[in-house]
C-alpha cells in the first residue's frame, strides 16, 4: 500500500522507458503555430474553461502525474496548494485535508470531509480513494465547500478523477520502470475501436518492490520497557517478511457506445488489489547511521481488493438541454494485520482486521442546459446507500486496552442518503455573474447487531471475556486499571445498556471478586432495552 509515511522512496536509481504507439490518419499541418492549450475542467458539473470557472481549482494532467511519479492520492501532497494527505495504517486508508478542513475519522463510522469522485461517482470509503491514478484525462482538486453540487461530504473540497474515454482510432501506450529494491513498475493502455459507434479501452497497472526496511528476529532493545514480564529476549519469525514494500495491481475496462447522435453510454469496470506492508517507523537517529532494521513481532499482512462499476448514460433532450444518469456500485474487502507499536516500542501490540466488506451504490439524475451566454442551470436527484461489515481486533501488553485487548464486531453499519439540488448562474456581463444554489438532503445512519468483546485482566492476570450486546447508537467506554493486591474493577458509561446486560456483568465479575471494591458503578438509563 502507498503511504505518506514512507520517507525513503525506492526510486534512487531507476531506469525508465516509455514506448508510445498510435495509428492516426490525422497529420499536423506544417504551418500550425504553437499556443497556450485551453484547460477544461468540470468543477461546476459541466465542462468549462479553467479561466472562466469561479472556483479555486488545481488541475494535473496524466503527463504531469507521470513526470512527478504521482501514483495515487497520497502523492498529490506538495503539488497541490492547501492539500495534505495523511495515512492511518491500521485501517489502510487516508485522511484528506484541504485548507485544514477534513475528517479525523476515516473508518466506517465517519464521513469524509473531502469527497473523491471518479468519473462523477463518489468513492464512499477512504480506502477506495487509494485506487491508482493511471490512464487519466486529469485530476482536479477543488478547494472550499462544494455542498450544492457534490453533497454534504465536501466541506473541505472535492477531488475529481476523470479517466480516459475510448476514442475512434487504435492507439496505446506502455511505460516500464525498474529501480532499486527490485522496483518493477509496468503500466499501459490501448483503445480498440469496433465500429464507428462502439469502442473499448483497456488499461492496466502493476507496481512491486521488496521494501526498504530490514526485518530482524530479535528485539535489539532487550528487556527494557517490557510490560509482559518475559525472562528472555523477544523473538519473531521474519522469514520472507517484506516491510514498507509496494505490491499493487489494477486493471480497467471501459466501453463507449454512441447509440445515436443524441444518446451515448459509457460503462467501465475497475479492479484494484493491494498487498503491500507499510507503516513501519524507524528511529531517525539510526536512519542517519544507515540502519534500516525493525523488529516486527506480528505477522504483518494486507489483502485488500476493490471492484467498481461505473456507468453514465447521456442524452441530449434538445440542442440546449442534456440529461445524464450516473450509476456506481463498489465492493471493497480487506484483511490486515498491523504491528501496532510499529517496531518502536518494546512490547507486543497488534491490530487485526479479520474482515471488512464494504458495499456502496449510488444513482444520480442530472439535467442542465448548455450553450447559453447568459443563463446556466443545473438540477438533479441523488440517492446513495452503503453498508459495512467488519471485525477489528486488538491484542497487546502493557497499560493499553485493559492490558490485553478487545474485539469489535459490526455486521451491519451503514447509511442511506437522498438529495435534490439545483444551481443557477446568471451572467450580468463578461466579468460579473451571480450564482445561487440549494440542496436538500435526507440522511439515515444505522448500526445493527454489533458486539463488543473486551478482555478484563486481574492483578493475577486471570482473564475474563465479557460480551456486551448493544443497540444502535449505544455509546460506552470501559476502564479496567489493574491494582496491586486486588482485581481490576470496571466502569461502564453507556446509553441504552440493558438491565439484563448489567446483571450479567455483575454475576460474571462476582465470581472472580477479590476485594470489596464495587464492580459495577452506574445504573442502566431509564427506558433501557432488555
Amino acid at each position: 500500500m502507498f503511504s505518506p509515511l514512507d520517507k525513503r522512496q525506492p526510486l534512487a536509481v531507476a531506469i525508465s522507458g516509455i514506448l508510445a504507439f498510435s495509428v492516426s490518419s490525422q497529420v499536423l499541418a506544417q504551418d500550425e503555430q504553437p499556443g497556450l492549450e485551453e484547460v477544461i475542467v468540470t468543477a461546476e458539473r459541466r465542462e468549462a474553461s479553467l479561466q472562466s470557472t469561479p472556483i479555486a481549482v488545481s488541475v494535473m494532467s496524466q503527463e504531469a502525474l507521470i513526470e512527478n511519479d504521482i501514483l495515487n492520492v497520497t502523492g498529490l501532497t506538495g503539488f497541490v496548494p492547501n492539500l495534505i494527505v495523511s495515512g492511518q495504517e491500521d485501517q489502510s486508508d487516508i485522511k484528506i485535508y484541504i485548507r485544514g478542513v477534513g475528517t479525523n475519522n476515516p473508518t466506517e463510522t465517519g464521513d469524509q470531509g473531502v469527497g473523491v469522485y471518479v468519473d462523477g461517482v463518489f468513492a464512499a470509503r477512504a480506502q477506495g480513494a487509494l485506487a491508482l491514478m493511471y490512464d487519466l484525462e486529469n485530476v482536479q482538486v477543488l478547494r472550499g465547500p462544494q455542498g450544492t453540487l457534490f453533497g454534504r461530504n465536501n466541506t473541505g473540497g472535492a477531488m475529481l478523477l476523470t479517466t480516459r474515454r475510448p476514442g475512434k482510432e487504435f492507439e496505446g501506450d506502455i511505460q516500464v520502470t525498474y529501480g532499486t529494491y527490485n522496483r518493477q513498475q509496468v503500466s499501459g493502455a490501448f483503445t480498440l475501436p469496433v465500429s464507428d459507434s462502439l469502442s473499448f479501452r483497456v488499461a492496466a497497472y502493476s507496481d512491486q518492490d521488496d521494501g526498504w526496511v530490514n526485518a530482524i528476529d530479535t528485539d535489539p532493545r532487550g528487556l527494557e520497557g517490557e510490560y509482559s514480564g518475559p525472562t528472555t529476549l523477544r523473538t519473531a519469525n521474519t522469514s520472507g517478511m517484506k516491510l514498507n514494500n509496494t505490491d499493487v495491481r489494477s486493471a480497467r475496462l471501459t466501453g463507449l457506445w454512441e447509440l445515436t447522435d443524441a444518446l451515448d453510454w459509457t460503462l467501465s469496470y475497475e479492479t484494484f488489489t493491494d498487498q503491500g506492508n507499510t507503516g513501519v517507523l524507524l528511529n531517525p537517529v539510526e536512519v542517519e547511521k544507515g540502519n534500516f532494521d525493525a523488529f516486527i513481532d506480528s505477522p504483518v499482512m494486507l489483502d485488500m481488493t476493490s471492484d467498481v462499476i461505473r456507468s453514465k448514460l447521456s442524452y441530449d433532450i434538445t440542442d440546449g438541454v442534456n440529461a445524464q444518469y450516473l450509476f456506481g456500485t463498489s465492493d471493497l474487502s480487506r484483511r490486515q494485520v498491523v504491528d501496532q507499536d510499529a517496531g518502536v516500542l518494546s512490547m507486543f501490540r497488534e491490530a487485526r482486521t479479520e474482515y471488512q466488506d464494504s458495499t456502496a451504490t449510488s444513482h444520480e439524475i442530472k439535467i442542465q442546459n448548455s450553450g447559453s451566454d447568459r443563463l446556466e442551470w443545473t438540477v438533479g436527484l441523488y440517492y446513495f446507500e452503503e453498508e459495512t461489515a467488519i471485525r477489528f481486533d486488538f491484542d497487546g501488553d502493557g497499560p493499553w486496552l485493559n492490558q490485553r485487548g478487545a474485539t469489535f464486531i459490526q455486521p451491519a453499519r451503514g447509511s442511506e442518503s437522498a438529495a435534490a439540488y439545483g444551481q443557477l448562474t446568471y451572467r450580468i456581463s463578461d466579468a460579473f455573474s451571480l450564482t445561487g444554489g440549494v440542496r436538500y438532503t435526507d440522511d439515515l445512519k444505522y448500526d445493527r447487531g454489533g458486539v463488543i468483546t473486551v478482555m478484563i485482566v486481574m492483578a493475577t492476570f486471570a482473564q475474563l471475556w465479557v460480551a456486551l450486546p448493544w443497540s444502535p447508537l449505544k455509546i460506552f467506554s470501559i476502564i479496567a486499571p489493574a491494582r496491586k493486591g486486588r482485581m481490576a474493577w470496571m466502569i461502564l458509561r453507556a446509553k441504552n445498556v440493558s438491565a439484563v446486560a448489567a446483571r450479567r456483568i455483575n454475576a460474571m465479575m462476582s465470581k472472580l471478586k477479590t476485594s470489596k471494591q464495587p464492580i459495577w458503578r452506574g445504573q442502566p438509563m431509564s427506558g433501557a432495552t432488555r
